[in-house]
């Protein structure tokens, strides 16, 4: 979301609740938490471009006929075969 579109939804949400104090503090607080619910969107979305270029370049290398990224993630799943049966054994 762009900064104007920012600023017309809280113009927008001002002119709604700012009938009382106790509403322009609330106001005060979502315009806040909207601001850095996009400031995280931001940083999953970037995380997730970073995590798809990775997993690419991970394809491109291929040793015994096997990419590593598909070694990569059948190495994960034996890790967490092995906590799974370590975390079950903890309860007896």
């Amino acid at each position: 979301m762009k900064l104007p579109e920012k600023k017309e939804i809280a113009l927008d949400l001002y002119h709604r609740l700012s009938t009382d104090t106790e509403n322009t503090d609330l106001f005060d607080k979502v315009v806040d938490l909207s601001y850095e619910n996009e400031q995280l969107r931001s940083k999953i979305q970037v995380s997730q471009d970073k995590l798809e270029k990775a997993y690419e370049f991970m394809k491109q290398f291929v040793i015994n006929g096997r990419n590593m990224l598909d070694v990569f993630r059948e190495r994960i799943g034996e890790v967490k075969e092995w906590v799974h049966r370590k975390v079950a054994g903890m309860d007896r």
